[in-house]
């Protein structure tokens, strides 16, 4: 018996569907997925490594150092779907995200809202 708190839980399914009277939460699982296998493809299709705009870098960080870093390559007429890389700046954080990366994590944090809140959005 799951505590109270997972009730959503489908324990005949995968672990991370949700019942069908919850199908919010099961678009923002599919969502999520899509995010990752955005960001997964990005990176498969670049050798491993997870393209990083060279432009974004210089605005955010100021500089442009030789290697990017560990796990990114700087984007250039060679890579594969750049729009899947990262290359969307937010200064305020310093950081350089991708499509998929806002997706999985403005999703994600509506699921811990849902869950948090339950019945009560």
């Amino acid at each position: 018996m799951l505590p109270h708190c997972f009730n959503w839980i489908d324990t005949g399914d995968n672990f991370w569907v949700a019942k069908q009277k919850n199908s919010d939460l099961r678009m923002a699982g599919d969502h999520i997925l899509l995010g990752a296998f955005s960001n997964f493809s990005a990176m498969a299709l670049n050798g491993g490594l997870m393209p990083v705009s060279p432009d974004a870098f210089l605005k955010v960080f100021h500089y442009l150092p030789y290697d990017p870093g560990k796990g990114y390559l700087y984007s250039g007429p060679d890579t594969k779907l750049p729009l899947l890389g990262d290359w969307i700046p937010v200064y305020s954080l310093e950081l350089i995200v991708s499509p998929g990366d806002i997706i999985v994590v403005s999703l994600f944090l509506f699921f811990i809202i849902y869950l948090i809140l339950g019945n009560h959005l």
